[in-house]
């Protein structure tokens, strides 16, 4: 069975109707007819959580979240392993922390990476990526 993880991008490309929604749609069908797996860090699920915040208000933000705990998902809670990899990953790499966790979090479950960020792109020799836009 394919895994995939998803980044912050992909989940509010989804949620806003932006670029890129209707491949994310895409792999939450599959997912919820068992054909593959999604996980996804609760790490992105902070950072999604703060940028709806910001750019709407903390009511909305709240059932966004709990729209997307109601996915065919695999939630991730970070493990020292996680951490550490997401450390290192960061350490060599110019992304953002949060960024560095979805990269963790792929390579820890053998998934591709879904994003539409092009700051994914200096991990493309390193992680597979399966891009959204």
């Amino acid at each position: 069975m394919k895994n995939f993880a998803l980044d912050s991008y992909s989940v509010l490309a989804y949620q806003k109707g932006e670029k890129g929604k209707d491949r994310v749609k895409e792999l939450l069908l599959k997912a919820e007819e068992g054909k593959i797996k999604i996980y996804l860090n609760w790490i992105n699920i902070g950072e999604i959580y703060y940028i709806l915040i910001r750019e709407t208000d903390e009511e909305i933000a709240n059932k966004a979240i709990a729209f997307i705990k109601k996915w065919p998902l695999n939630l991730v809670v970070p493990d020292e392993i996680n951490i550490l990899n997401a450390a290192k990953i960061k350490s060599k790499n110019p992304i953002s922390y949060a960024d560095a966790f979805a990269a963790s979090t792929a390579i820890q479950f053998n998934a591709d990476l879904v994003t539409g960020d092009p700051e994914f792109k200096i991990l493309e020799n390193k992680i597979p990526i399966y891009w959204i836009v």
